[in-house]
């Protein structure tokens, strides 16, 4: 043995006097932040400023671009005593600005998805085009020049560069929003009505050649580019308006007082999407919430004697030592789930031992069923650590599989869960109820053989 590193008893006294001093702290950390979690709570909770309860049924079947068109249509379309007092007040709020006056509203013809055009309102004397970029869709080359070509060659209607508006709607707002759409969404080739990957000009990334972006060669033909309409943004440019949280906001603020009270079908309808806009442009959070939780943290943890850079540094500390604490109760949270799937099997266990019910301590417990594994997971592999009730089978179901699960899940009025080849699943917090009641639905419907001596 060599002495040279053989500690003294005094020295190891010393080393764990450390060690537990290292952890003192490391443990009064993490209670101080957790009592700083109990705090935003309660702020949550019980603040006047607490968010309502929020039900959305545009959210809750994530609606797509075309049904945001058709909500927009059908609001504009609300017509009252003869008049369109919705239409009106948009284009008295957005459009007047850029030369289209209200009183020109006569018999308007409001469209979506038609010929390609999100949204079309057509009337005598005006035309609005609104491309919708809500979901935050990308624009395609000579997009919003084949709806002005289409517009102004309309045999019964004489529209131009004078009574043409267009309205853009997209899902991030920048300060030059219109400067920064690709050249080629303004522009219209010779050949644009045929089909994409036909079209001269475009690449396979839906831009064009005359993008233009950084270390692009030029590869177009000069000779065929004369002939492309070049005019459109500078000839349109000036009535076209962007519109993001502008729209949000008019819905809430000025159309709910043109809209009778007896009209609560459309004020609801016109509140919830609102609300599901604001949602896509990331503005939904109460604001005033907000302050007031920011103002419980700069209390907390601010010191009014240190410089704001000095604060910065502290509180960026802090950050990572809520990373790290967030790591550990992740690791605690997946220990305490498999806690949870053993006491499942413990409660399960004398009704079920007989028909091989086993477990993988801490992992999940499963009863076969005409080869397929079911019971409950932990999620100890998961990011939320989460237990989850499941139908598992290591080589995908067959035909006759799925339908005596999708039997089972019918008889005991199970909805919403997730699929796909080797599993059904769905978390939960009920796992022993709800496997007990799979097993007694597979007596039921005859998967599983009802056994008389237990």
């Amino acid at each position: 043995m060599n002495e040279e590193h053989t500690l003294a008893p005094k020295d190891i006294d010393k080393l764990l006097q450390f060690s537990d001093k290292v952890a003192e702290n490391r443990l009064a950390s993490y209670m101080c932040f957790l009592s700083l979690s109990e705090g935003l709570s309660y702020i949550r909770n019980h603040s006047i400023n607490k968010e309502p309860y929020s039900i959305n049924i545009f959210e809750r079947y994530n609606s797509d671009e075309p049904t945001t068109s058709w909500a927009i249509a059908e609001i504009l379309k609300f017509r009252y005593e003869g008049t369109y007092p919705l239409l009106n007040s948009f284009i008295d709020h957005f459009l007047s600005p850029i030369g289209l006056s209200s009183k020109c509203v006569d018999n308007p013809i409001i469209t979506t998805e038609k010929d390609r055009i999100d949204i079309c309102v057509k009337d005598d004397q005006y035309a609005i085009i609104f491309e919708n970029k809500i979901k935050g869709a990308n624009y395609q080359p000579n997009q919003i020049a084949r709806y002005i070509y289409k517009l102004s060659h309309l045999l019964d209607k004489n529209y131009d560069k004078s009574n043409i508006y267009i309205v853009l709607m997209p899902n991030y707002l920048t300060d030059d929003y219109i400067q920064d759409i690709p050249r080629s969404v303004w522009r219209l080739p010779k050949d644009f009505a045929n089909p994409k990957h036909q079209q001269q000009c475009v690449i396979g990334s839906d831009l064009c050649w005359c993008d233009d972006y950084p270390n692009w060669n030029k590869q177009w033909d000069a000779k065929f580019c004369t002939s492309c309409i070049k005019t459109f943004k500078e000839e349109y440019g000036q009535h076209t308006i962007v519109l993001q949280h502008q729209l949000s906001k008019w819905l809430i603020s000025d159309c709910l007082k043109l809209i009778p009270t007896k009209e609560t079908i459309l004020r609801s309808f016109i509140i919830q999407f609102a609300d599901y806009l604001n949602l896509q442009y990331g503005m939904r959070e109460n604001q005033k919430l907000k302050r007031e939780m920011e103002n419980y943290l700069k209390e907390k943890l601010f010191n009014a004697d240190k410089s704001n850079i000095d604060n910065w540094n502290m509180i960026n500390d802090k950050l990572d030592e809520i990373k790290k604490l967030e790591a550990e109760v992740g690791l605690l949270l997946g220990s305490i789930s498999g806690d949870v799937i053993d006491d499942w099997y413990r409660e399960l266990l004398p009704a079920w031992k007989g028909y091989g019910l086993r477990n993988e301590k801490h992992d999940y417990f499963a009863l076969r069923i005409q080869g397929v594994s079911v019971g409950c997971w932990s999620g100890k592999d998961e990011n939320n650590h989460e237990q989850y009730w499941a139908f598992y089978s290591e080589k995908g179901f067959t035909l006759k599989q799925q339908k005596m699960i999708e039997a089972i899940l019918n008889d005991t009025n199970i909805v919403d869960y997730k699929e796909d080849n080797s599993w059904y699943w769905k978390y939960t917090c009920n796992g022993a109820e709800i496997c007990n009641d799979f097993y007694n639905s597979a007596i039921k419907l005859g998967y599983l053989e009802k056994k008389q001596d237990i």
